[in-house]
C-alpha cells in the first residue's frame, strides 16, 4: 500500500481514518523504536569488540613481558654454554627476526645448521621435537624423496613434521645444491620474543668483552 492515500486505504480496508492514522503512528513508533534498538545494539557489539582487543592485548603484552623477564634472567647461566651461543648466533644471521609473525624461522643450506638449532630448542626452550615443523625447497632436477629422507635424518625430524616441498624453476647460479635448501620452524610468538631478547643480550656481551662499547 505504499505511495497510497488514506482514502483509497479506508476504501480498499473498510476501516476509518482515524484507526488508519493510529496504525501508522504505531507502526512509526516501532520504526523508530527498532532503529534505535539496533543502533545500541551496534554500539555495544563495538564495545565489546574494543574490550575484547584491550584485554588480549594486556595479555600479550604480559606474555612478551615475562619471556624477556625469563630471557633476562636465564642468559646468565645459559651463556656460559657454547651450544647456547652457537645457536644464537646462527638465528642472528639465519633466522627470521620479524615479530610481525609468529614464527621462529631459520633457514640453510647445511643441515648441521638446523641440527644444532633444534638441539638448542630441545635444551634450553624445552621445545619438544614433536613441536617442530620443517620443509625444503627443491629444483627441478633433485629427487623429492630422496631429499625429505635426507633432512630428516640430519635434523633428527620425522617425515610427517614436514610440510610439503616447494619446487622452484631453474638452478643454483653459483653452486650445486644437492639436497635444497632446509627451514626449522616452531610456530611460538613467547618464544621469538624470548630469543631475540637473548640474540640481544648476547651481542651486548660480546661487544662490551671485546671493547666496542
Amino acid at each position: 500500500m505504499e505511495g497510497m492515500t488514506y482514502s483509497r486505504i479506508t476504501a480498499e480496508l473498510g476501516i476509518s481514518k482515524g484507526t488508519l492514522s493510529l496504525w501508522f503512528k504505531n507502526l512509526k513508533s516501532l520504526q523508530s523504536t527498532k532503529k534505535t534498538n539496533v543502533r545500541k545494539s551496534n554500539e555495544n557489539a563495538r564495545k565489546h569488540m574494543l574490550a575484547m582487543n584491550v584485554a588480549r592485548a594486556d595479555k600479550l603484552m604480559r606474555i612478551y613481558g615475562d619471556a624477556k623477564q625469563y630471557a633476562l634472567s636465564s642468559f646468565p647461566n645459559n651463556s656460559k654454554h657454547t651450544l647456547f651461543v652457537a645457536a644464537l648466533m646462527l638465528y642472528l644471521g639465519e633466522g627470521d627476526k620479524s615479530l610481525k609473525n609468529n614464527n621462529v624461522r631459520i633457514t640453510n643450506t647445511d643441515p648441521h645448521v638446523l641440527s644444532l638449532f633444534a638441539h638448542f630448542l630441545e635444551q634450553f626452550c624445552e621445545i619438544p621435537r614433536a613441536r617442530m615443523r620443517a620443509w625444503v625447497l627443491l629444483y627441478p632436477d633433485l629427487s623429492i624423496e630422496e631429499c625429505l629422507m635426507f633432512w630428516s635424518q640430519k635434523i633428527n625430524l620425522p617425515r610427517d613434521n614436514f610440510y610439503k616441498s616447494q619446487v622452484i624453476k631453474g638452478k643454483h647460479k653459483t653452486k650445486k645444491l644437492h639436497y635444497g635448501v632446509g627451514t626449522l620452524i616452531i610456530g611460538d610468538k613467547r618464544l621469538k620474543v624470548q630469543i631475540l631478547e637473548w640474540i640481544e643480550l648476547l651481542c651486548q656481551k660480546l661487544e662490551a668483552e671485546a671493547g666496542m662499547v
